[in-house]
């Protein structure tokens, strides 16, 4: 049915913008509409509503009785049994237009998904012409909301699964396929991982991302060759669900396998110093053998605060010597007691004493630390933090 075919009543309707009732089944869907699915729950409640107090809010139609904006009401009007429902016809619209007034509908009503609604800002985007700033300001949202819902469309269909199953929110799968949209792989990893996680997740998102974004900062080991190694190595925990509290949170942290596969720059007379947690003691083993050195003996650190742990909280931490080659130990005077007493600072930070004690054991040796933070006269350091 065209405009000139409508009644006076229609037109009058379309003239004005009064409201007018129509009767249900003349009104029509478009194919569209940026809503692609309904929740039928949510429809029988409304429908329910409608029966005892009527539709209060009037829906959007064209000159061709086509839905512009309202078509969950008007579903429920039909589950209701209602003949008629309130209608506004608006004519003359291009398809952008009325796709703007259902974004804008929805985006401030009762949600789209987010897929639904980057799809529906991708077009508008399309057909208007729009950049992300230009869309935000119309459509009144934030700018970084918008990148994340189109990203999320153009995301990996093990991520965009994860989103329809509810083990992921979409803000959160949007910003990890929007940060991390050159690393699809990537993407889907910290989303399972996200997925798995009991709380914390927005936090976990943004800690994963930072680590893959660290390790794009990873340079060479240092050439040349080195008499004492020292490496505190960021242990992987495989334990922990709720990684909110643990290492990843504070250092990107590596897979034992890829710590053993490390080509260390040792001379085949040397030592190292290796730092290990308590639960990782027996990893810390296998690095020194896949580095090519032979356990010695441990200094322990006392620390003045307690930490995490699960069979006991933690309270030290171990620091293995091991050789290769022909190393003599260091002067009898030179020997410290194997016990360290010092304060815990930053998560991961180790006590500057040491420092001073591998020097003053070894004063004449080249040194290299490994996963170094801060510079150190006199050491070469490696590290992703070692250039911040």
């Amino acid at each position: 049915m065209k405009f000139e075919d409508l009644s006076s009543n229609v037109k009058s309707s379309y003239q004005r913008k009064k409201y007018i009732e129509i009767p249900t089944d003349v009104v029509k869907p478009d194919s569209t509409q940026p809503r692609k699915s309904f929740s039928e729950e949510s429809l029988k409640n409304l429908a329910e509503t409608y029966r005892t107090h009527g539709v209060i809010q009037h829906i959007e139609i064209d000159e061709n009785y086509k839905i512009i904006t309202g078509e969950r009401r008007w579903r429920a009007a039909k589950i209701a049994g209602l003949k008629t429902i309130p209608c506004v016809v608006i004519g003359g619209l291009s398809e952008e237009e009325k796709l703007e007034r259902r974004l804008i509908e929805n985006i401030h009503h009762e949600p789209l998904t987010d897929l639904e609604k980057g799809e529906a800002i991708k077009k508008l985007i399309e057909l208007k012409g729009w950049s992300v700033p230009r869309a935000a300001r119309v459509l009144g949202v934030d700018e970084d909301v918008i990148r994340r819902v189109l990203s999320l469309i153009e995301a990996p269909k093990e991520l965009r699964k994860l989103v329809k199953e509810g083990k992921i929110s979409p803000s959160d799968a949007g910003e990890i396929s929007y940060k991390l949209r050159d690393k699809p792989t990537e993407a889907v990893e910290v989303a399972k991982k996200v997925a798995k996680a009991r709380n914390n997740k927005r936090k976990l998102v943004r800690e994963e991302v930072k680590r893959i974004k660290l390790k794009e900062r990873v340079k060479p080991i240092p050439e040349g060759i080195y008499n004492l190694i020292y490496a505190d190595p960021p242990w992987e925990y495989d334990f922990s669900i709720d990684t909110a509290r643990s290492i990843p949170m504070h250092y990107p942290v590596m897979k034992l396998e890829d710590i053993c596969n490390l080509k260390i720059p040792a001379a085949e007379d040397s030592i190292l110093f290796l730092w290990a947690t308590p639960p990782k003691l027996r990893e810390a083993l296998k690095v020194i053998e896949a580095w090519g050195f032979n356990y010695k003996t441990s200094f322990v650190w006392v620390k003045d605060k307690i930490g995490m742990g699960y069979y006991c909280r933690n309270q030290h931490e171990l620091l293995l010597v091991a050789t290769r080659g022909n190393v003599s130990p260091p002067a009898e005077s030179d020997r410290y007691s194997s016990v360290i007493y010092s304060t815990r600072t930053r998560h991961s930070e180790k006590p500057d004493i040491v420092y001073e004690m591998i020097e003053k054991m070894y004063p004449d040796y080249k040194y290299l630390e490994l996963f170094a933070r801060s510079k150190r006269r006199n050491w070469t350091g490696w590290g992703l933090e070692y250039e911040k």
